[in-house]
């Protein structure tokens, strides 16, 4: 899905290792959820709610009830706006933590082909070294 992505960019997809695209999915993920929620909500309580009078009141919003905090300084009171939150609280639960457990599991196969990478130089300059004291 981001091969094209890189092509218009003009990147090489040798270029690009597997935990950056799995990072760029990550974030447009999380912000692909925070932005839609926000603006549910602001569309469904900006004319009857005055705790959510502008966008940014309905982002910060968003962002609370995405991850779950809930300050409860702001509260829906439109079936709509606790729909919208109903449905971002299971969304936030479910998809976030299933994007980053990927996106971890992407850097420790980096670390592990970096180690492996090092280990097989770290060898191979032993077996040079033995061969040179053997000379």
């Amino acid at each position: 899905s981001f091969r094209k992505f890189e092509l218009a960019l003009g990147i090489s997809p040798s270029e690009v290792r597997p935990y950056q695209l799995q990072v760029a999915r990550v974030v447009s993920s999380i912000a692909t959820l925070l932005f839609v929620a926000s603006g549910l909500i602001y569309e469904a309580e900006h004319v009857v709610n005055p705790q959510i009078p502008d966008f940014f009141t309905a982002l910060y919003f968003g962002m609370t009830t995405l991850t779950t905090v809930g300050f409860g300084d702001i509260t829906p009171i439109t079936t709509e706006g606790r729909i919208v939150v109903c449905a971002s609280i299971l969304f936030g639960v479910a998809v976030i933590p299933l994007q980053l457990s990927t996106l971890a599991e992407s850097l420790l196969n980096e670390i592990d082909s970096r180690g492996s990478t090092r280990g097989e130089r770290l060898s191979q300059q032993e077996g040079r070294e033995k061969e040179a004291a053997d000379a």
